[in-house]
């Protein structure tokens, strides 16, 4: 698959859109969104009344500050892997296939975490510890 390349192609391979890397935000408020990328796929096939994105997140890394709209709705879908959703209700677990979703003018601010893969833990071996 290619993206739209011809005026009025609806349709594209997201990986063809160019990701925005990292965040608008002013630091240090963007230092967690450093590693996000960002597909604009509804701008690439001309949408103008709703957006996607295909957002991917390494781990560490959030996709926004928490935030809420006053005027749009918003959907997350996850298309792999597992995030951390945060809202005013606290963390859920999202895995493949789950969806969340957060009504104009609902003042919950959210946002979703991708947790490090794993832990090694390391220190000084202390005997009798």
């Amino acid at each position: 698959m290619e993206k739209p390349e011809e005026k009025g192609q609806s349709w594209l391979d997201p990986m063809t859109v160019q990701p925005r890397v990292g965040s608008i935000y002013p630091a240090p408020f963007g230092e967690t969104l450093a590693g996000r990328g960002k597909r604009a796929l509804g701008d690439a096939v001309g949408l103008t009344q709703f957006g996607v994105n295909l957002v991917t997140l390494p781990p560490g890394s959030w996709s926004s500050q928490r935030h809420w709209h006053a005027k749009e709705d918003e959907f997350v879908y996850v298309v792999e892997g597992e995030l951390v959703l945060v809202t005013d209700a606290g963390e859920t677990i999202l895995k493949s296939g789950m969806a969340a979703g957060f009504p104009a003018g609902k003042a919950d601010g959210h946002h979703l975490m991708k947790q490090c893969a794993g832990a090694l833990p390391r220190g000084r071996h202390a005997r009798g510890e």
